[in-house]
């Protein structure tokens, strides 16, 4: 295994021992938390959220890459692979996205962008210049790009549909702070500053979600970045998207066991039924 891998495995480690016992949530709380709407079943073609799993890494240790490989557990829903869309410019290729596609039998491909967090760390990747996704017309399934809590742009949600991205997740602010968890991961106080500048950037999910969804009627949006219910997850709903994801609950569940794994994940979708029901009037309280 080279450096560099060793380097990517490191660093994943240490963001899931930060992110278990420190507090590394924006200080602004987030918008959907607070907010209280009329609620009413959202149109038909929006109603499609669901479960999503992730898997993969092609860059990391790719001996390991088979115990991605889960769908003989999950043959049902939708399995997406990932990567980070800035090693499109460090060699990784088409054909090595494809072949993760294929040992995973993902139905499509996540490239999430996390260009401050990359800025943040000492030995992140920074250059993001021409960042071409030509993979998108290289791979047999389609591919979804993905913010990493910083929420996308209107300009930049245009770009990526144009670029014939099939599926946007706004990962909007309000939610874990990467460069907070990079401030943690410090190594002297001058890193520990220039990440901790940027705790509070971005945009919030509500705004991302609403700039997005003028771009495009259509294109279908997860919404993350700040849910912690299957409340703010209807909320989401109602306000546009089609799909809500959340994270860190369900890491500190997984810290602690299997079962509460489920009984957190079993909550969010009685928490979610309950909201969306179509048989009374509510609010969102």
């Amino acid at each position: 295994m080279s450096k560099n891998q060793n380097l990517d495995i490191e660093r994943k480690q240490d963001h899931i021992e930060i992110n278990l016992p420190k507090n590394v949530e924006f200080t602004l709380k987030s918008e959907l938390a607070i907010l209280t709407i009329g609620l009413q079943r959202p149109p038909k073609s929006r109603n499609c959220y669901g479960a999503w799993l992730y898997a993969g890494f092609v860059n990391e240790k790719p001996d390991t890459i088979k115990t991605f490989a889960v769908r003989d557990v999950a043959p049902d829903i939708p399995l997406l692979a990932n990567i980070g869309a800035v090693q499109l410019n460090y060699g990784v290729t088409p054909k090595e996205c494809q072949y993760l596609v294929d040992v995973v039998k993902a139905d499509a491909l996540i490239l999430h962008l996390n260009v401050l967090q990359e800025l943040t760390q000492p030995e992140g990747n920074r250059n993001w210049e021409n960042l071409h996704l030509r993979v998108i017309n290289y791979l047999s399934v389609p591919v979804i790009v993905k913010e990493e809590g910083y929420g996308l742009s209107k300009q930049v949600a245009k770009k990526l549909i144009g670029a014939g991205v099939k599926v946007l997740d706004i990962a909007g602010s309000g939610g874990t702070s990467w460069s907070q968890v990079e401030a943690y991961r410090a190594t002297n106080s001058l890193q520990n500053l220039i990440a901790s500048s940027f705790i509070n950037w971005g945009i919030p999910t509500l705004d991302s979600l609403k700039m997005v969804r003028e771009v495009s009627k259509d294109i279908p949006i997860i919404a993350s970045g700040g849910l912690k219910s299957g409340i703010d997850g209807a909320k989401a709903i109602r306000m546009g998207a089609n799909i809500f994801g959340l994270a860190g609950q369900l890491l500190k569940a997984a810290h602690t066991s299997e079962s509460l794994v489920s009984e957190e994940i079993q909550l969010i979708i009685e928490q979610l039924k309950i909201t969306m029901t179509r048989y009374a009037p509510a609010h969102v309280l």
